[in-house]
């Protein structure tokens, strides 16, 4: 079976960012997550299909 989520390290490696940049990213709203708990004790998690989908939309198409 398939893992449905993306831990904030496994969602770094995924884009090749680093997990900084992902929990500024969350800090900000720029990127959908799920997140259980309250304060920094706080589980985030992310669906791979949503992610996917934002990757998509997020593509800038070349003009030739």
């Amino acid at each position: 079976m398939e893992k449905g989520y993306f831990t904030v390290k496994e969602l770094a490696e995924y884009i090749s960012l680093s997990t900084d940049t992902v929990y500024h990213w969350i800090y900000c709203g720029k990127i959908p997550h799920y997140k259980f708990g309250q304060g920094k004790g706080g589980i985030v998690r992310f669906d791979i299909k949503e992610i996917d989908d934002w990757l998509e939309k997020k593509k800038v198409k070349q003009i030739i």
